[in-house]
């Protein structure tokens, strides 16, 4: 029995279809939630703050990254993208599981991080990979429940 949540990595590189498995995942799971990224950037039509992104300015967002609150961070097209770590924990500490849809680089960053609580599933290297049902065998081979289906560990 998980005490803590866990934190589910899907990485790649843009475009390989990260966005339908994390989707998948948190699909009906009321303990699976999304994580939610942090940027630079000025939001786009109808995205919205807490759900799409939060939206902050440049120095904001570095002085998060100063005080340690970032769990990975790139600039791209000169903004800021990352992964804020207190919505996270306040998953982990009420033994939520995040799911972290992310590119490969910040995924790098994240498998320097030595914490129980992360756990890499799969990296997509191209759209051919996207194999739900792969996906799906892997997290529940290691004892998650997925969709309301899980294995023995």
């Amino acid at each position: 029995m998980i005490n803590k949540g866990l934190l589910l990595i899907i990485s790649g590189p843009a475009g390989v279809g990260k966005g339908t498995i994390v989707n998948y995942l948190v699909e009906g799971e009321s303990n699976y939630f999304k994580s939610v990224s942090a940027t630079s950037r000025k939001p786009r039509y109808m995205e919205r703050e807490g759900e799409d992104y939060y939206f902050v300015t440049r120095a904001e967002f570095m002085r998060r990254v100063k005080r340690g609150e970032m769990l990975e961070y790139t600039e791209y097209n000169g903004n800021y993208y990352g992964t804020p770590l207190p919505p996270m924990k306040a998953h982990f500490e009420a033994g939520e599981n995040v799911v972290l849809e992310i590119e490969t680089d910040g995924a790098f960053q994240v498998k320097s991080v030595k914490a129980d609580h992360v756990k890499k599933i799969t990296e997509i290297e191209t759209d051919a990979d996207l194999d739900l049902d792969k996906v799906k065998e892997v997290i529940t081979a290691a004892g998650y429940t997925v969709n309301g289906f899980t294995t023995e560990a």
